[in-house]
């Protein structure tokens, strides 16, 4: 499948709208900065979250959004690139 290629504002939209729709994480906010890969990983993707920032808003946790946002980082990965 190809992926769709978005600005790391868009990518950062469709992060947060997608934790946020997890049931435990509604209120939940992520952060960059997303970066673009020197080298495009082996599954193809071309954006690393590795200094993404998690605010859990009264009714989430880090132990319970923290696992949920990876989870949703793979899927997006999955389906979108950074634009250059």
């Amino acid at each position: 499948m190809d992926r769709q290629v978005v600005s790391v504002t868009k990518l950062l939209e469709i992060l947060n709208a997608r934790l946020q729709a997890l049931k435990d994480c509604k209120e939940c906010k992520v952060r960059g900065p997303i970066l673009l890969r020197r080298e495009i990983a082996a599954d193809g993707s071309n954006w690393t979250p590795v200094d993404l920032k998690l605010s859990c808003g009264p009714g989430g946790s880090h132990k319970t959004c923290l696992p949920s946002l990876q989870r949703v980082v793979a899927q997006v990965a999955s389906q979108y690139n950074l634009a250059p």
